[in-house]
């Protein structure tokens, strides 16, 4: 068994010199390599199971050092230098921050606002580096693992929906194919389920499967969740060159399985003529059991939302049939359960703000992280107004997570409630704490010292209340 293992999981040295180093890592059948260069005379050795050390020869105080990585070993790095390198990433650097939206806070009276800009400010800085590339992010990024290293596709609105309403679509848009190579497997997972269409499963692997959970099989809130990103790039792109018609076309295939699978997901009452969410199913707030979770409202909502959009997409493409088909399910799809005055997470949960005041407060979800796409059309300003101070006054703060303070500052904007949004997004809290690097701390859990989709959804926040 053991010998088997270093076969399945080792580094080796394929090439070295004096000062050039290529070192291959296998896990199973995924391979990639690691080059090391230095600018002086220096000895790499292994010194233990994937641990190397790098001792300089030449007696020089200082040296430059280059690490590049890669699954193709004829792709590693062969021309730049260091200067090069330096020279590329400030040109990087300068080219992110010249473009795209920025806030001016400097000139308000309010101490508050020093802070908020840090924030966003550094969010920019650290999304950018650590959610941006061809996969969708674990909640840690690059930083450390969290939940086995996986991503969860419900997170990836919260990392980067934020960049094309500050004018960095690409940092989006560059994780979308990944989409169309999965779709497959998303595909498989309905099936596997008696469904039609594609199904995104929660926590995923970087091939699409879908990872053991107790959760994932019974979530769906993050269906909508591409159909919503597409569209947010087309609303937010203002560059002459876009061409929304060829967009549409390259990636209707997605909104076309997605709608499709939520379609058929909805269940059908002809005696009421609308369409359900049935149990089981597990909600946004993962505190409920799904034999008892029938209609959860953001479900209900997000459905209806993704739904009508897929609906648009059709109609501009020639695609009439489902474009009716899509529409009309959305504008039958159960209304949004009330229960004293006050939305509540789903129609058999009537102790809401009693009992299940903790975690994602979702109810506040339906209106303020949905923008036009009829979101407002289905929710009474009044209730939605209730249900936010209800919140506030009696939600347990100690276990929300990192993006819920935006989502309850986004809620008080559509409210035009802007002074209790700004309060929202810097109260103190422990999973509301930016830390020198401004990372979002959870500092009730140990396991998570940083926390992108808390970034993610500041920036998100910070777009909508000051209009970038």
């Amino acid at each position: 068994v053991g010998s088997e293992m270093c076969i399945r999981d080792r580094t080796w040295i394929v090439r070295g010199g004096d000062n050039d180093w290529i070192i291959k890592h296998q896990t199973d059948d995924f391979v990639y390599y690691c080059r090391i260069r230095t600018s002086v005379k220096a000895a790499l050795r292994e010194t233990s199971r994937h641990n190397y050390f790098l001792e300089v020869l030449s007696g020089k105080d200082e040296f430059t050092l280059l690490v590049d990585f890669s699954t193709d070993e004829n792709a590693l790095n062969t021309s730049d230098d260091y200067a090069s390198v330096v020279r590329a990433n400030r040109q990087a650097w300068e080219a992110f921050w010249m473009s795209g939206g920025a806030v001016d806070l400097s000139g308000s009276k309010d101490h508050r606002w020093k802070e908020l800009e840090r924030r966003i400010v550094l969010s920019q800085y650290l999304t950018a580096i650590q959610s941006r590339q061809q996969y969708p992010p674990q909640e840690t990024g690059l930083t450390c693992n969290s939940w086995y290293g996986k991503a969860h596709l419900e997170m990836h609105y919260w990392h980067m929906a934020w960049a094309p309403l500050w004018g960095h679509p690409e940092l989006l848009t560059r994780s979308f194919d990944w989409y169309i190579d999965i779709l497959d497997e998303a595909k498989k997972n309905a099936s596997r389920n008696g469904y039609k269409g594609a199904r995104w499963t929660k926590m995923v692997s970087y091939t699409g499967s879908d990872c053991p959970s107790k959760i994932a099989p019974l979530l769906v809130w993050q269906q909508p969740h591409i159909i919503n990103m597409l569209q947010i790039v087309i609303d937010n792109n203002t560059s002459d060159d876009f061409d929304v018609k060829a967009y549409m076309s390259k990636y209707w295939i997605l909104v076309k399985e997605t709608a499709v699978f939520i379609a058929d997901y909805l269940v059908y009452d002809p005696m009421s003529d609308i369409y359900n969410i049935e149990a089981p199913v597990i909600p946004v707030q993962e505190r409920h059991l799904p034999e008892d979770t029938r209609n959860p409202i953001f479900e209900l909502a997000y459905f209806r939302y993704g739904l009508l959009i897929a609906a648009k997409w059709a109609y501009e493409l020639g695609f009439t049939d489902e474009a009716s088909q899509w529409h009309n399910i959305a504008m039958h799809i159960a209304p949004l359960p009330i229960n004293d005055d006050v939305y509540i997470a789903h129609s058999n949960c009537p102790d809401t703000f009693t009992n299940k005041a903790i975690d994602h407060p979702l109810m506040l979800q339906i209106y303020g992280m949905l923008d036009g796409y009829g979101a407002e059309d289905i929710v009474d300003k009044d209730i939605y107004r209730n249900t936010l101070m209800k919140v506030i006054d009696v939600w347990d703060y100690s276990t929300l997570w990192g993006w819920d303070f935006a989502v309850i500052a986004m809620a008080a904007h559509k409210l035009g409630l802007d002074y209790i949004a700004l309060e929202q997004l810097l109260i103190n809290s422990p999973k509301n704490d930016y830390v020198e690097s401004g990372n979002n701390r959870q500092n009730s859990r140990k396991d998570l010292p940083l926390y992108l989709p808390g970034n993610g959804s500041l920036l998100l926040a910070a777009a909508r209340i000051f209009n970038i």
